[in-house]
C-alpha cells in the first residue's frame, strides 16, 4: 500500500531472530522496497524510530510511520495524511477524533524523534511537545489496531475484534 504513496519505501523489521522473521520475509519478498532490520526494534517503536531516522538517506523531506496492524488503512488515507507543503505533524485520527496512525513527520523534527527515550513514551512525549495536525480519516480505520492472535482471528471471520487501540 505505501508503494501506491510514494516509491521510496523503506521497511523497518526487528533484527533477525524475531519468531516472525521468515512470514515477513516471505510477505516483502520482490517488492521495490528498501527492508532494513535493527537490533534498537526491541526497545519498542522509539527505538525503531530512531534507528530508521539514522538510516535515512539524505533528503527526505518527510518521514511517514505507518504500522502494518493497522488493517483498516487504504492508500487513500495515506494521501490524505500526507501533505508535502505542511510543516507539521500530521496524525490521522479516527473520525471521532481519537489519535491513531499514520504519522508524518517533517524533517525539521528528525532530530527530535531520533533522540527521543525508548519504547512508545518517547515519540508521544515529542508528539505532545510539539502538537500535531489531525487528519480525520473515516470510521475507526486509523486505530483499528490488531496486536493479538484473538484479534486478527475475529477479524479474518468478519467479527469485530475485541481490542481496538493505537
Amino acid at each position: 500500500m505505501a508503494l501506491e504513496v510514494s516509491p521510496e519505501v523503506t521497511v523497518a523489521l526487528p533484527a533477525n531472530g524475531s519468531p516472525f522473521a521468515a512470514t515477513r520475509n516471505a510477505a516483502l519478498e520482490g517488492l521495490p522496497l528498501r527492508l532494513r532490520r535493527y537490533a534498537a526494534s526491541a526497545d519498542g517503536l522509539g527505538g525503531t524510530i530512531s534507528a530508521a531516522i539514522a538510516d535515512l538517506e539524505p533528503g527526505p523531506s518527510h518521514l511517514m510511520i505507518l504500522l502494518p496492524d493497522l488493517v483498516g488503512l487504504t492508500a487513500p488515507d495515506l494521501v490524505q495524511v500526507f501533505d508535502p507543503e505542511d510543516d507539521t505533524i500530521r496524525r490521522g485520527t479516527a473520525q471521532d477524533g481519537r489519535p491513531g496512525h499514520p504519522v508524518v513527520i517533517p524533517a525539521w523534527l528528525f532530530a527530535a524523534f531520533a533522540n527521543a527515550d525508548v519504547g512508545d513514551a518517547g515519540p508521544r512525549a515529542v508528539l505532545k511537545a510539539h502538537g500535531v495536525t489531525p487528519v480525520a480519516l473515516p470510521g475507526d480505520r486509523a486505530v483499528l489496531d490488531l496486536d493479538t492472535p484473538e484479534d486478527w482471528a475475529d477479524w479474518r471471520a468478519g467479527r469485530r475484534p475485541t481490542a481496538s487501540s493505537s
